[in-house]
């Protein structure tokens, strides 16, 4: 009887005992009220021998995320945390408020620059970033290195004879506070064999020289060099041009450095000026210009009209020039290029190429004198006669002295010489050389596209040097070039001059040249870069059809060398697909010579 009474009280005992309940459950949960660490934040529970689901949300996820990752930042942060718990169709909700203490503003930026990784040695130019983004803020930054000689404040690497230690220290900005972090480093010395290869093939001469040169015999990684003359009658050893030679002559030039190694220089000195004239310096005449910080040719403070007049130029006996200029221009600020010819000791008049401005409606008109004539693009000696000297003047306009001026690079003059060579060195050219011009096509614009290869050819290189216009003309962006590049007063598209001033007007050198020779169109592909060609007659390419024309633009962006085979690549405006390439001979029977030059 007493067992049976004992095993009913244990019945009656246990069923009186309460189950936890999930309010139970949240209850016990708590989290610190204030953390820097990172905190656990479980996804489940246990109830009574079950699972319980926990959903966590943060009201500052990238403070404390949702899986308790702490994140400090600048300043103090309150966070409030959300615990969801769900258990059968019961659901309850707890907030939790916690306080991140901030790290402070000059720690945050120590943090920062400490993500900044530098080698521990090294040869090459590093990137020193001027800002850069952390935890979304954006951290300025300024270098300055112990040695400028062995790296540059701008991460560039020094001409150094030996291996030198470096201190660069970086100095990160945000919000007006800064701290600085100092990086070592060892700037690695090219092998000495690798550093007289370096001196003795950067020196660069000019092949064709017309005046004094100025020989350098001071060198990177503190090496000297003295120079020798084959014939010190033409060209000394110093350089200049003998005071009585006369004539065009080749003399060879040679290099000895302090360590024994040489290297020869063949150069043509001529003291008669050769086929293409650029005055670059404006050593001339001034009336109310001047030469600006850049070297540009520039209206003075309260001027509104301006002139140079260069020096008279003395050259080889030509028939035909094309004048051009590089100048930024506007509807408001104008440059106005003449040129005038010598032929027999007497001057021609001035030959006016006209107001130019970009974005106006330029023109000018053929002239004429007893010496010369300016026809289209060219001046053109009268009765089968040969000038041997030029001159030009610049005129500078603006509308008023408020007005930025008009800012010339350059003044050019391509000149046609009968009989004339000029031998360009081809044998270390590169084998290809293809720049990734954007291909254009002109029969693609309304109205004006079979007239339009020129500014097409032109735009295709302002763009190849990054420009875009499609904030102009969305759908053909040579067809807005086009109209900037028109030459008015002629009512063509093709004027050589215009458009090479027209591109220049877009800040870049641009002028029209005169080529001689296939190796000095190689030449210049291989180390200035595209142009346009001028070309007339049939065009016999090795992809499109053949075609016959009586005058048409290219642009040629490059060569191919191929089992002794010469291919000139281009993008012809008029060919469906642009891209087209010619075999050498092919190309040089329908090139006028004629070059868009833009460097």
């Amino acid at each position: 009887m007493k067992k049976i009474f004992l095993f009913l009280l244990l019945l009656i005992l246990s069923g009186c005992t309460s189950k936890k309940t999930l309010q139970d459950l949240l209850d016990e949960i708590d989290l610190p009220d204030e953390t820097i660490e990172n905190i656990n934040l479980p996804t489940s529970y246990q109830l009574n021998g079950e699972e319980v689901d926990a959903i966590w949300n943060s009201s500052e996820p990238n403070v404390i995320s949702t899986e308790g990752v702490v994140t400090q930042g600048i300043e103090d942060k309150n966070v409030t945390i959300s615990l969801i718990l769900a258990y059968k169709n019961e659901t309850l909700t707890k907030n939790f408020v916690i306080k991140v203490p901030g790290i402070g503003l000059e720690n945050f930026i120590e943090e920062a620059i400490n993500t900044l990784e530098i080698p521990e040695e090294t040869n090459e130019n590093i990137i020193l970033p001027k800002s850069f983004m952390y935890e979304g803020k954006k951290i300025t930054t300024s270098w300055s290195s112990s040695n400028q000689n062995a790296l540059s404040n701008n991460g560039e690497v020094g001409l150094i004879a030996k291996d030198t230690f470096v201190e660069l220290t970086v100095t990160g900005t945000y919000d007006g506070v800064s701290k600085t972090k100092v990086f070592q480093l060892t700037i690695i010395a090219l092998p000495v064999a690798e550093q007289i290869d370096y001196v003795l093939n950067s020196i660069e001469l000019a092949t064709n020289i017309t005046k004094d040169l100025v020989l350098p015999t001071q060198f990177p990684f503190n090496m000297t060099g003295t120079w020798e003359s084959s014939n010190p009658n033409i060209l000394q050893h110093d350089g200049k041009i003998a005071p009585n030679f006369t004539g065009r002559e080749e003399v060879t030039l040679i290099l000895t450095l302090n360590t024994g190694d040489r290297r020869e220089f063949i150069v043509t000195v001529s003291n008669i000026n050769n086929h293409l004239i650029l005055d670059r310096t404006f050593s001339g005449e001034k009336d109310k210009v001047l030469i600006n910080d850049n070297g540009k040719l520039v209206l003075e403070e309260g001027a509104v009209e301006g002139y140079y007049t260069s020096e008279i130029y003395e050259v080889l006996p030509y028939t035909e020039l094309v004048a051009s200029w590089a100048a930024i221009s506007s509807q408001v600020a104008t440059v106005e290029l003449l040129v005038r010819v010598r032929v027999n000791n007497v001057w021609s008049k001035y030959f006016s190429y006209g107001q130019w401005g970009l974005g106006l409606e330029n023109k000018y008109y053929n002239q004429q004198d007893t010496v010369a004539k300016l026809s289209d693009d060219e001046v053109i000696i009268n009765n089968n006669k040969k000038a041997d000297a030029l001159q030009f003047r610049a005129i500078l306009r603006r509308n008023t002295k408020d007005n930025d001026s008009p800012e010339v690079s350059l003044l050019a003059a391509a000149l046609n010489i009968p009989n004339y060579t000029y031998p360009v060195n081809i044998d270390n050219i590169s084998k290809t050389r293809d720049y990734d011009v954007p291909k254009l096509n002109q029969n693609v614009v309304p109205e004006i596209g079979n007239i339009i290869c020129s500014p097409t050819s032109s735009t295709m290189l302002l763009k190849f040097k990054g420009h875009d216009f499609t904030d102009k003309d969305q759908e053909y962006e040579h067809r807005y070039i086009a109209r900037l590049l028109k030459d008015y007063g002629h009512g063509i598209y093709g004027n050589w001059v215009y458009n090479t001033v027209g591109m220049s007007a877009f800040g870049e050198i641009s002028y029209v040249k005169r080529m001689y020779s296939y190796q000095e169109l190689l030449h210049h592909l291989d180390t200035v870069g595209p142009i346009a060609a001028s070309v007339k007659g049939t065009m016999i390419g090795e992809i499109g059809r053949t075609w016959t024309t009586s005058g048409h633009l290219i642009v040629v962006r490059g060569y191919r060398i191929e089992n002794d085979e010469i291919y000139i690549l281009a993008n012809d405006p008029n060919m469906t697909n642009v891209y087209e390439e010619y075999k050498l001979q092919n190309f040089m029977n329908v090139w006028r010579n004629i070059a868009y030059v833009i460097e």
